[in-house]
């Protein structure tokens, strides 16, 4: 074979691999229809931001509080509202704002709401009804000085979308909301988060079911995710729970 005939089928090779690169990524890629997007702490509903969901369109509805079942860090595996329930994949364990779970000068939650603690690093949330938004509050149960990194994935249908904030531990939980403009709506989200925030607690759920007409089949930008968790042996802290991750009344207010 002669140099130049060498040189091209080494070009021929290197611009197939390239194409076949590209038609991968492209084929994983969600299409702009079936697309799941998401907003951060900034556009929370408490702020009037306006990319909160409710300004998107959204029709919001608040999972309810069960008063039938007590706070005290009582166990359970769902909770639910007149048309949807929400199944964790781990036991969690419910307590009240402010009573049983401390309550942050800058914390999200609200004074007298229901929380949901999961003593492990992970959970996974399924819904019994797929939906066309969600959204939710999240608070580390250390409160160490130090900025732990929260994912969450949204899964809908083929698609999904991963939305990373840092929670510092001694000011309060984020705001996380999802939603989509496509027809895959949201069936799940799986929530992570290292293992020095000895847990986390969820609540402020709403969602809607309906996809708004109004909300832009753009990414609404999240807020730059804070670098790293920072050395968590620097520092000596306590935990909203005691940290052998056993639940148990907080009387701090």
């Amino acid at each position: 074979m002669s140099g130049s005939h060498y040189v091209k089928n080494k070009l021929i090779t290197a611009v197939a691999a390239t194409l076949l690169a590209v038609a991968g990524t492209l084929a994983n890629a969600p299409s702009a229809s079936a697309a799941i997007l998401a907003v951060g702490d900034a556009a929370r509903w408490g702020v009037g931001g306006e990319n909160t969901l409710s300004n998107l369109g959204f029709n919001m509805q608040a999972v309810p509080d069960n008063p039938t079942i007590p706070g005290g860090f009582t166990p359970l595996n769902q909770i639910s509202s007149p048309t949807n329930t929400f199944s964790f994949s781990n036991t969690v364990y419910k307590s009240y704002v402010g009573t049983e779970w401390s309550k942050l000068a800058n914390s999200r939650f609200t004074i007298g709401s229901p929380v949901y603690f999961n003593p492990s690093d992970s959970i996974t949330i399924s819904l019994a009804r797929a939906v066309a938004a969600l959204d939710l509050v999240v608070e580390t149960n250390s409160v160490a000085p130090i900025i732990f990194n929260i994912a969450i994935t949204a899964f809908g249908g083929g698609t999904q979308y991963l939305q990373t904030q840092g929670v510092r531990g001694d000011v309060g939980g984020r705001y996380f909301g999802f939603y989509t403009t496509g027809t895959d709506l949201i069936s799940s989200i799986t929530i992570s988060a290292p293992s020095e925030a000895y847990g986390f607690a969820m609540g402020e759920f709403r969602w809607s079911e309906a996809v708004s007409t109004t909300a832009e089949p753009e990414a609404v930008p999240e807020p730059a995710t804070i670098a790293g968790t920072l050395a968590f042996a620097a520092f000596v802290t306590r935990s909203r729970i005691s940290a052998n991750k056993k639940p148990k009344k907080n009387n701090s207010n």
